[in-house]
Parts: structure tokens; sequence; C-alpha cells
């Protein structure tokens, strides 16, 4: 617990001395998200250098390394069990790094760099953006699910290419991501989900749907699994569950928050297109309940709402500014709250708490 606690402190604390440092200067000089960069550079450092035993799969991801170091290149494209692009990354690893500690590490980097650049871009509220990170199950992937993760990690140039409606290059990065976790062809829907041009009024059309797919989730779901790849359906790939349904009564609320504060002059077009993946986003929410294979297609759409909802708060009408001051202080006293109170109460299903770090891997090389 002590290391996260110094995470979030440590993050409030960079981001108390810039906002002093700023405020002597009468705010002349610019924002600069030093907090972030902490933020994400504190957290490297702890998913890169944990034990064994932090993280649901981790154990298992160690011994798979240590598997492959003595299998050829053509046994491991042979192997049909796990997505070829993370065995071949493994792979090729294993030819440089011999320590599963540092191969965990490297993975850490790789998965961890592109997402904390996108927040240190796109988070116009921080703290609220980086409290929201950690209480959501997508971020915690990074200790336990590597291939997920390693998949995940390609929405960050997604979400470029769709801003930017760069078709082509956005199927081929959907591709890659595919060949480290089949989930990742949910990402397929970013592009038409994010230039649909939905106004104030299609609000009226948005709850019913969101409450239709809530209502019939489980005739749904079972539809929508009978075209997965039998392989993505085992048991052995899924994880314990994470309170699907408090986060989907989260989700509506940032849903309806988006259609009845936001001014509507100050919804350009990647504001409308961040509202847009918020509403795809509760509505993949609503079979994560079901079932922890569903709750895993929604990881993808999550890491962008945190700052989708900062977006939205900074966007409102004048008259409910204070609201959104009180709003974006509240959530992020309450996401902090829900990531400690989870790993108080044991109810953290990827096993990120108690934190310890790997002392073999630290006395080697600190």
């Amino acid at each position: 617990m002590a290391a996260y606690i110094f995470l979030f402190a440590g993050t409030f604390a960079v981001y108390m001395v810039d906002y002093i440092f700023r405020a002597r200067s009468d705010f002349s000089v610019p924002r600069r998200r030093i907090e972030i960069i902490f933020f994400f550079a504190a957290y490297i450092l702890l998913v890169a250098f944990r034990d064994d035993t932090v993280g649901a799969d981790t154990d298992r991801y160690v011994f798979l390394f240590n598997s492959i170091k003595s299998e050829s290149l053509g046994t491991v494209l042979r192997s049909t069990n796990v997505e070829y692009g993370f065995r071949i990354l493994e792979k090729l690893l294993s030819y440089v790094i011999k320590n599963p500690h540092i191969y965990l590490a490297v993975i850490a980097v790789i998965t961890l760099v592109p997402i904390g650049i996108m927040y240190y871009r796109e988070s116009e509220l921080p703290l609220l953006a980086l409290a929201m990170f950690m209480a959501f199950p997508a971020s915690h992937m990074a200790f336990s699910g590597l291939r997920q993760m390693l998949s995940i990690t390609f929405i960050v140039p997604a979400f470029y290419l769709v801003k930017n409606k760069r078709l082509i290059p956005f199927l081929f990065v959907v591709l890659a991501a595919f060949f480290f976790h089949q989930s990742a062809l949910i990402i397929l829907l970013l592009y038409p989900v994010y230039h649909l041009p939905l106004k104030t009024i299609s609000f009226a059309v948005v709850l019913p749907t969101i409450l239709f797919v809530f209502l019939y989730k489980n005739v749904i779901f079972q539809w929508l699994i009978r075209i997965m790849p039998e392989n993505f359906l085992e048991k052995k790939e899924e994880l314990v569950d994470t309170g699907g349904t408090s986060f989907l009564f989260m989700m509506v609320f940032f849903v309806v928050m988006s259609f009845f504060m936001i001014r509507k002059s100050n919804i350009d077009k990647e504001t409308s297109g961040l509202r847009n993946v918020l509403f795809l986003s509760a509505i993949l929410q609503c079979f994560a309940p079901i079932n922890t294979l569903a709750m895993r297609l929604n990881y993808y759409y999550i890491l962008l709402v945190p700052f989708a909802v900062c977006r939205l708060l900074n966007r409102c009408d004048e008259d409910k500014k204070p609201i959104a001051v009180v709003l974006s202080i509240a959530l992020t006293a309450f996401f902090t709250f829900i990531f400690f109170y989870k790993g108080a109460t044991g109810n953290d299903g990827l096993m990120i708490f108690p934190y310890k770090s790997c002392s073999d891997l630290l006395n080697q090389y600190l």
C-alpha cells in the first residue's frame, strides 16, 4: 500500500509545487503538466520492479519467458496457443535479455510510455485523469495481462490516426494489435463511432440505447460470442470480476453530463469524438457484469475515458462552471478513494495489492 500512497501523494505534491511556482508569476508560466511526467515515471518503475506475486498472471509470464529461451524461432511460429505477435516479441527479447524481470521491465516501458505521452498531451485536468486512470481496471493490466496490455497500447496510435481520418494506417494498427490479443478487433469501432455526428437531441436515442443493451445484454452477448474466435473464449483467459455494474453507473452519469452541461459552441470535432467514445464505452460496459471476457473488451476505450471526461468538464456552460469545478475535485477524491478501498478490502481482481518489489533484481542492479 505504501508504494501506491507515494505514487498518489508524490503526484499531488509535484502538482502543488508547480501550481505555487506559476502563482508567484501570476500564472504567466504555461502549464507543463509535470505531475503527469512524475506519475508515469513512478508508475513504470512500480510495474517494472514488481515481484512475481504482484499481478494475477505475472508468474505465468515469467514461466513462459524462461521456456521460450530454449525454443527455436520455428517452434515459436508454429505455436498456436498464444498470439503470434506476442510470441515473436518474447523470442526476440530472449536473445538479448536473460533475466525475466528485466523482460518484465522492458514490457512495462513499451506499454506505459505511449500511454503516458497520450495522457500528457490530452489531459486537461491531470489530477482527475490520473485518479480515473488508476481506479479503472485497464491500467492494472500492466501488472498482469502482458499480452492484452501490449495490444491495448495500440489504442494510442489508433486514436491519433482516427482523429486525422487516416483509415488505411488505422487498419494496419488494428491488425498489429490483433497479433498480440484477438480482443483488439474491438478497436475497429473507434473509427466510425468517433466521427458519428451526435448532437444534443441525440441524447433521446443515446440513453434508451444504453438501457436496451443493459436489459438484453445476455442475449446480445450470447449472439456476439458465436462470431468470436474459439480460443479467445478459453476459460483460462478470463479474469475476475471488477465491479462492472458500478462502473456502468459512472459511465451513464458521464454520458448524461456530456449532453446537459456542455456549451454547444464548445463542442468542436475532438470534443464530439471523445463524447462518442464515452458513449461507446458505456455501451460496452453494459456487458461487463456478465462475464470477464466482455469486461476486457472495454479496456481499450476505458483508457480514453479519463481525458474525455476532463475535456467535457472544461467545456461546460458558464453558469455551470462552479458545478464543474466541484465535480472535478469530488471525482478526483472519489476515484482515489475507490482505488485504495479496493486494495484495502481485497476486492482487487488483478492482484496488484499488496505491492512488493523484486528485491533480487533491485539488489543486483541498483
